[in-house]
């Protein structure tokens, strides 16, 4: 994996994989046509998974920009 400054080390694998995910998405559509299940299903977990490493969509942008 490339040196992300958004990513640690010691995220979960499921964490990093949203992060990544989550910013190609919201780079290639814009934040507000990216859903939590446009993320979950990229990323092949389920909704509530998303749900514990980030409260909300917007929690998830604030951490990525």
């Amino acid at each position: 994996m490339p040196d992300l400054f958004y990513i640690s080390p010691d995220d979960a694998p499921a964490k990093q994989r949203i992060l990544q995910d989550g910013l190609r998405l919201f780079a290639r559509h814009g934040l507000s046509a990216v859903s939590i299940r446009d993320i979950a299903a990229a990323t092949g977990y389920s909704n509530p998974a998303l749900y514990k490493h980030f409260k909300t969509k917007d929690a998830l942008a604030l951490t990525l920009f």
